[in-house]
């Protein structure tokens, strides 16, 4: 017998093999928002399944990591289109890191040659000076 589910609780969906590369989770970590006729409304920290789950289609998770309020209401998404949106969002999470390293390392070169510059511009000037009259 399958363990009851009370809204709240959080739940693993398993994710289909053809909706996902190998690199992918095999499951989709839910939280629980309603419960109609023996069937549950799901949804995630990227939005709402937009298919009711049966009971026998999802387990329940030992903890609770995603809580009802932070699932934007306003969003849907399939099942498969979830694992397209999840891994978007990590590689450009990831890109954005990338990115902000090779800025920092820019600026940080910039305040070097920065601060080199006042050394090179005096010894400019002692190399360059006017000759006397």
């Amino acid at each position: 017998m399958l363990p009851k589910v009370t809204v709240g609780d959080n739940i693993l969906v398993p994710i289909p093999s053809f909706d996902r590369g190998r690199g992918d989770p095999s499951n989709l970590l839910a939280v629980v928002l309603t419960i109609a006729d023996k069937k549950c409304r799901v949804g995630t920290r990227q939005g709402v399944l937009n298919t009711w789950l049966e009971r026998n289609s999802y387990s329940v998770a030992r903890s609770k990591i995603i809580m009802s309020g932070d699932v934007p209401l306003d969003k849907e998404f399939a099942l498969g289109a979830w694992v397209r949106v999840k891994v978007t969002e990590d590689a450009h999470a990831e890109e954005i890191a990338r990115l902000k390293n090779v800025l920092a390392l820019k600026f940080d070169g910039l305040q070097f040659l920065m601060s080199r510059w006042s050394h090179l511009s005096e010894l400019l000037t002692l190399f360059f000076l006017p000759l006397p009259e």
